[in-house]
């Protein structure tokens, strides 16, 4: 529900830019990951998902925008299909992480926390992401195309 709202809802109303939805994406990723890594009970398990879920729903949209509009026209074949690609990385390292949870079970969420961070340090320092966000207004049609169309529709 939290990712059906961030996508469907709190995007189009904030009008929010590639850039943000990264940054806060990945905040909320970050700090949802450290609740259920640390959650004392299943009420705090289930609003850690549920705020690193809203994290993801900012993230991916970001993220997929971001990377077409930050290449030329000529390019963005390539930058979709790089995209496409590292989506598929969830089945290689997803066995790692349930190996890591059968050990220590906080490890994996320690780990996606860990991870958020750097890329949320990463969005805070990329050019990139500042050029794309700093683009003509008139993009705002391509900025919400693409972003239904990494809801699949």
């Amino acid at each position: 529900m939290a990712g059906l709202l961030a996508q469907w809802g709190l995007i189009r109303m904030f009008a929010m830019r590639p850039r943000d939805l990264m940054r806060w994406g990945a905040g909320a990723a970050v700090v949802g990951n450290v609740i259920v890594a640390f959650a004392p009970d299943y009420a705090a398990v289930a609003i850690g998902f549920a705020i690193a879920n809203l994290g993801y729903g900012f993230a991916r949209p970001g993220f997929t925008a971001g990377a077409s509009l930050s290449v030329g026209a000529k390019d963005q074949a390539g930058a979709a299909g790089a995209i496409a690609a590292i989506n598929g990385l969830n089945v290689v390292f997803g066995p790692l992480f349930v190996m890591l949870y059968r050990w220590i079970g906080w490890g994996p969420f320690v780990l996606n926390a860990v991870i958020l961070a750097g890329l949320l340090v990463y969005t805070f320092r990329q050019a990139a992401l500042r050029k794309v966000s700093e683009a003509d207004p008139q993009e705002e049609a391509t900025l919400a195309s693409l972003e239904r169309s990494d809801e699949g529709g």
